[in-house]
């Protein structure tokens, strides 16, 4: 359950290891600990399902890492669902906000030449060092105004690709961008601000072709109100466990944003381990916090009132 390939920890992924209170293995952290304490959690809860005032159960739902089927077929189950605490390694801090996520590309074009006689072509890297002056302003400082919890919005480009040989003028030119959104923004105030910028750059640049794809990937914010019943009962929940009841907010994304943006519904993301060890070569969870997290998991289905 979502989690990446092996590398770079390799075959010793594969084989969960406890060491120094540390449980090491692909996916301890992020997110196979936050489930196993559920499971747990589930099974403890079997026997004071008297005390419940609501169902509860688990979804274990695939690719969160990438297209969001998992979530997107659960939703479309028409399940009903009055609120969810989604398991991420946040330390076992309630989070009550993430950012979202558009990714894309955009492509310049330019005309091929000898490198010998460049004047004949349009070199498309050329142009796309203007491409990427003229988004260099989102980098810095996006248009969206600053959540409390969250910061800014960001804008970065990550991968950049152009040319077929050193003796050849290239005639395209791609960039990879990855623009973090703010609760509040949509998709289409955040491309219409990138269209902005890249429509300044070919009134400057007739000679390239500047073309902008649909984005790739589109992933919602998340913005729970911090005074709503899951909250309280999480914090509750926290209290009893002797952890920090504050609710914070986190830069990366979850199947939270999906749900809630889809439903309406009240989510927190909590879970035990540390995201910076999330994809990395030593990947473990805490083994403490796999017990904290059962309390909190069971605390907060038995506080539940649905009110």
């Amino acid at each position: 359950m979502d989690t990446v390939a092996l590398d770079p920890m390799g075959e010793a992924g594969i084989q969960p290891v406890v060491r120094h209170g540390r449980l090491y293995g692909r996916g301890a952290c992020d997110t196979k600990g936050s489930l196993a304490s559920m499971l747990v959690a589930i099974k403890l809860l079997r026997e004071r399902t008297a005390e419940l005032a609501c169902n509860v159960g688990i979804l274990a739902a695939v690719d969160e890492e990438h297209a969001f089927t998992g979530i997107l077929a659960f939703i479309d189950s028409d399940v009903p669902v009055a609120a969810a605490a989604v398991g991420e390694p946040t330390e076992l801090r309630i989070v009550i906000a993430h950012k979202g996520c558009i990714r894309g590309s955009i492509h310049v074009y330019g005309r091929a030449a000898h490198s010998a006689e460049p004047d004949r072509g349009v070199n498309a890297i050329d142009g796309m060092a203007d491409v990427l002056a003229g988004l260099r302003p989102l980098q810095f400082k996006a248009t969206a105004p600053t959540h409390p919890l969250l910061g800014d919005s960001t804008f970065s480009v990550g991968l950049i690709e152009g040319g077929t040989g050193v003796n050849i003028v290239p005639d395209r030119c791609s960039i990879t961008y990855d623009r973090r959104t703010l609760p509040g923004e949509t998709p289409e105030q955040v491309l219409d601000e990138l269209d902005a910028a890249l429509n300044a750059v070919r009134a400057m640049r007739p000679d390239i072709t500047i073309d902008r794809p649909d984005p790739a990937l589109i992933s919602e914010s998340l913005d729970t109100e911090s005074d709503s019943e899951l909250v309280r009962v999480a914090a509750a929940s926290c209290r009893d466990a002797a952890l920090d009841t504050t609710p914070v907010g986190v830069p990366y994304g979850t199947d939270a944003s999906t749900l809630q943006h889809r439903r309406g519904i009240p989510e927190i993301v909590l879970g035990p381990g540390a995201i910076s060890r999330a994809h990395s070569a030593d990947e473990f969870v805490p083994v403490d916090q796999l017990y904290k997290a059962i309390e909190l998991y069971a605390g907060i289905a038995l506080g539940y009132r649905g009110r």
